[in-house]
């Protein structure tokens, strides 16, 4: 999984996710209230689902994030992504 910040792109872990946010393990730590996108991949799209998102917290190299939707169809496309139970972050 990888995560956007401006023209900087960084991997992360995923430890869990849900359809409001997620906790991701990085390797260096986030900005509380930093702007940034979370790409996930998954077996069941072509393209990877890429979710703006807001740092809600960050605790060492973990950071809760909540999604922030822009497009009609995010949530529907998180919400099927999930449905699938297997897909790498």
């Amino acid at each position: 999984m990888l995560v956007r910040s401006g023209r900087s792109e960084r991997r992360a872990r995923l430890v869990n996710v849900g359809l409001g946010g997620a906790c991701l393990h990085l390797e260096s730590p986030l900005d509380k209230g930093a702007q940034i996108e979370v790409v996930l991949h998954a077996p069941n799209r072509w393209d990877p689902l890429v979710m703006p998102a807001r740092v809600a917290w960050t605790k060492g190299a973990r950071a809760g994030v909540a999604f922030q939707p822009t497009r009609a169809g995010d949530a529907y496309d998180l919400f099927e992504m999930l449905g699938t139970q297997v897909f790498d972050g």
